[in-house]
């Protein structure tokens, strides 16, 4: 099975589209970083005030709530 993708690079939008699918790579893994350095921060920083704790750990929810509202599951990809 073979899926051919196919951009008009001198029409603007798929210009931009074009980008968006060279890029996903490179998204992914920065997703996958900014959720791995929020897991570290939470379970080793141990300089954390309970409040600061609390904080980075509602950070971490709305961005995993924000990719589970996008159907982003980085595992999967």
């Amino acid at each position: 099975m073979k899926a051919i993708l196919e951009f008009d690079l001198n029409d603007p939008d798929e210009a931009a589209a074009h980008k968006r699918a060279v890029l996903a790579l490179d998204m992914m893994l920065c997703l996958h970083d900014v959720k791995e350095q929020f897991r570290n921060k939470i379970k080793y920083d141990d300089k954390l005030t309970e409040d600061e704790l609390k904080g980075w750990e509602d950070a971490r929810e709305m961005f995993i709530g924000t990719l589970t509202e996008y159907n982003i599951d980085l595992n999967r990809l």
